[in-house]
């Protein structure tokens, strides 16, 4: 299944990047799948958007931003509260350490994306996170 057989084009996503290049690869790759998104380029802007609105559906974060990082807006995010607490995040990275999928749960994702991004990757994330009843999010990768 894919994010249009789910019908979840009507969700509303939030990505969190600082680089001008990710952005408009992802850009491209939600504008493909149909999704409807807003473009936050700082940890810091995240906190203060998500302070005034909090209508997502879920977060795309990347993990190494400058001043505040991925990590730290999560876990920022979670604190907030209320609906944030369970909203799914996930981390958008090239790393490829041993340990990243634990060190993302520990700090509150529910998963993450490899870069470089596709959107076959992209879109069975994003359906697997979206879809309800859903119980593990999973690295997936193209074959």
């Amino acid at each position: 299944m894919n994010a249009s057989e789910h019908n979840l084009t009507k969700r509303r996503l939030l990505v969190v990047d600082d680089n001008p290049a990710n952005c408009t690869v992802l850009r491209i790759i939600l504008g493909k799948l149909g999704f409807a998104f807003d473009m936050i380029h700082s940890g810091e802007a995240a906190l203060v958007h998500l302070g005034t609105t909090q209508d997502y559906d879920a977060i795309l974060m990347d993990l190494y931003m400058p001043h505040m990082d991925g990590y730290e807006t999560t876990r920022c995010i979670r604190a907030m509260g209320g609906d944030l607490e369970t909203l799914p995040i996930l981390a958008i990275t090239a790393d490829i350490s041993p340990d990243i999928e634990a060190r993302v749960k520990a700090a509150g994702f529910q998963g993450y994306v490899p870069k470089p991004l596709s959107v076959k990757v992209l879109s069975d994330v994003l359906d697997e996170v979206l879809v309800p009843n859903r119980k593990k999010i999973r690295v997936l990768r193209d074959s």
